[in-house]
């Protein structure tokens, strides 16, 4: 799960102080999620690279246009939101 992996990456960067670097991040992890980009692990169908992709594409955007105000998911909501338990 990409997701995971730069979500780690997203917490290093914050604990380094690098905290617009980490909301560019989350803010293109909750872009990828809220377009239903998932791999099979989080109830979605997409290969590992095409979520990959996805995430390079938001964090550029985020990044390229500067927005201040990106969103975020807590871990709470991703459990409970975006994670389908059968």
């Amino acid at each position: 799960n990409p997701i995971a992996a730069v979500w780690a990456g997203a917490l290093m960067l914050q604990h380094l102080g690098e905290q617009s670097a980490h909301d560019h991040i989350l803010g293109g992890i909750s872009l990828v999620l809220e377009q239903a980009i998932r791999t099979p692990d989080l109830g979605g169908v997409a290969m590992t690279s095409e979520v990959t992709d996805a995430l390079v594409a938001a964090i550029q955007s985020l990044a390229a246009s500067d927005v201040g105000e990106t969103k975020p998911v807590a871990m709470d909501d991703l459990t409970d939101r975006d994670v389908e338990r059968s």
